[in-house]
Order: C-alpha cells, then structure tokens, then sequence
C-alpha cells in the first residue's frame, strides 16, 4: 500500500512536469 501511494505521487509530478515541458 504504502508503495502505491508512493507511485501515484510520482505519477501526477511526471504529469506535472509533462505539462510545464508543453507549455
């Protein structure tokens, strides 16, 4: 569990920075 919620934290920055590259 712990390391689920760990993965889905990584997962929305990497959209994050996906994101701030597109703009």
């Amino acid at each position: 569990n712990a390391k689920q919620s760990v993965r889905g934290e990584i997962s929305i920055r990497e959209r994050v920075h996906q994101l701030h590259t597109q703009y």
